[in-house]
């Protein structure tokens, strides 16, 4: 009976703390406690570790290449080379005292350059190489298209037509010869020798823009005349015409900005030229007779350009101005005061036929002096302070060769009013043929037969009467591809001279003509 109690007790209690078993669980395999298996883990957080490391490597030596490309100097080099055939007829109107070398005659000339750059960082170093075949032609397209001045009037040619070092920061400044140009190019536009600073600037109202302050060196002048005045003046070449310290220095101010909306582009410009010379300094020449005798250097040649110039697009036309004002003083008792205006707009029109049309419109007026002006007074006529080649010109022949305006003080725009209708055509990719025509008045009448302005370029007529009759222009350009930068063009020009290059008999000079066949290679 003992036993039997404790079975009963141990029955009990067993009832009371176990739960019977499902079938599942009876045909299952037990349970069996075992540790974390951490393996696995641990070997992936391995293989990120190294490849964490590989990364840091690789940015490491990254930051490392592109810590020494900035340090090392880029270097880039670009460059062109044009040859053209020229073939021109009576350039110089049938007057005597305007016969050039090149006014009748066909002609071969090259012009090569080579541009080399290298940026460092915030610096860069700018040499721009530049040679032709005409090297003592006076007239524009011999050594004006190819060889114009690197300094001005210096026969011995400069070589580089830009040499400059840059910093560009949180300002800019340019130290060297560069090619500094304001506006349309209808002021200055040419290499110079200069100082400038430039300071960006930005606000709501006018955009984005800079200011620029700088100092230019102006050289140039005449030794002497003797072969100018064997058979002119002028006439020969300029191997008599050396560069010559002229003490004369420049200072320009200019500040360009571009409008939120309308105006792409907005400048206001000054310059102004400091006269440090004196007696027996170079002859500036300033009345083109070429006589070393005439308007000697006082120390007072310090004219001042003050400008504004825009452009933008309207309703789809393209369009641009500039307005000139030229004052200061010319030389003792003598001011200058002068003005000039520009306006072109193109449009672009729908052709069926044409992969491009646009249609435009030219208007320029530069003051002149009047007939009755005293010989002594102020210099009415508009005249630019140094221009060059790539200066602004309204035709092939007049406005580039004729009245061209390359001298220290001259301007194609010296009393003359130009009238231009044109239209740019494209049959073709890369194909614009341009087609113009142009009338030239002066703003001022002038003796008839006596030239625009009174300078080497005017006629031999002595008629009283007076006109303003200059003569028209029809001009034809063309481009079109070769091959890859390969470029071919052709220029015509057809200038018939009026009134105001009458013959002494009265009669109109004979029409001067211009072909030029040409190809340019960009490399």
């Amino acid at each position: 009976m003992k036993w039997a109690g404790v079975f009963a007790a141990w029955f009990l209690m067993a009832a009371l703390f176990n739960h019977p078993a499902s079938a599942q669980e009876e045909w299952t395999e037990p349970e069996v406690a075992s540790a974390p298996q951490t393996g696995r883990d641990e070997e992936a957080r391995r293989r990120i570790a190294e490849l964490e490391t590989k990364i840091r490597k690789m940015e490491a030596r990254e930051a490392k290449a592109e810590e020494e490309k900035e340090s090392k100097f880029k270097f880039d080099l670009s460059g062109k080379y044009k040859i053209r055939y020229n073939v021109r007829d009576n350039f110089n109107f049938d007057h005597a005292g305007m016969r050039w070398k090149f006014d009748n005659r066909a002609f071969v000339d090259y012009r090569w350059q080579l541009r080399i750059e290298s940026l460092w960082q915030s610096w860069q170093v700018v040499a721009l190489m530049d040679k032709g075949n005409f090297t003592f032609d006076w007239k524009e397209d011999g050594e004006g298209t190819l060889e114009r001045w690197g300094e001005f009037l210096t026969v011995r040619y400069a070589l580089f037509r830009d040499l400059y070092v840059q910093y560009t920061g949180p300002f800019a400044v340019q130290i060297g010869r560069t090619n500094l140009t304001f506006g349309n190019d209808i002021v200055m536009e040419g290499p110079t020798d200069m100082v400038k600073v430039s300071v960006p600037m930005k606000s709501a109202a006018f955009g984005s823009g800079n200011f620029s302050l700088g100092y230019a060196a102006l050289s140039g002048g005449y030794n002497t005349y003797s072969d100018f005045r064997k058979t002119g003046p002028p006439a020969g070449d300029r191997q008599q015409v050396f560069q010559a310290d002229n003490r004369l220095n420049g200072a320009f101010f200019s500040a360009t900005v571009r409008p939120p909306s309308g105006m792409s582009r907005l400048e206001l410009y000054a310059v102004k030229v400091l006269d440090n010379g004196d007696t027996g300094d170079a002859d500036l020449n300033l009345d083109k007779d070429f006589d070393a005798g005439t308007v000697r250097r006082d120390g007072e040649f310090e004219p001042l350009w003050i400008g504004i110039a825009g452009k933008g697009t309207t309703s789809g036309v393209d369009w641009e101005f500039e307005g000139i004002r030229l004052g200061g003083s010319y030389a003792g008792g003598r001011n200058a005061d002068a003005n000039a205006i520009f306006v072109s707009a193109r449009a672009p029109l729908k052709s069926s036929a044409l992969a491009r049309l646009v249609a435009g419109l030219e208007y320029a007026r530069g003051s002149g002096n009047k007939v009755t002006d005293p010989a002594a007074g102020d210099v009415k006529d508009f005249n630019a302070l140094f221009t060059c080649r790539d200066r602004k010109k309204f035709g092939n022949i007049f406005t580039e060769d004729v009245r061209a305006g390359f001298f220290l003080w001259e301007s194609n725009l010296a009393n003359l009013t130009v009238y231009k209708v044109f239209m740019e055509a494209s049959p073709a990719k890369k194909v614009v043929i341009t087609p113009s025509f142009m009338l030239l008045r002066t703003t001022e009448d002038v003796y008839r037969g006596r030239g625009v302005v009174g300078d080497w370029s005017g006629g031999q007529a002595t008629s009283t009467a007076t006109t303003n009759e200059v003569g028209w222009e029809f001009d034809l350009n063309t481009t079109f591809p070769i091959l890859e930068r390969l470029e071919g063009f052709l220029n015509f020009g057809y200038f018939r001279p009026k009134d105001v290059y009458a013959l002494p008999s009265g009669a109109h000079p004979r029409s001067a003509h211009e072909i030029v066949i040409g190809t340019e290679l960009k490399y």
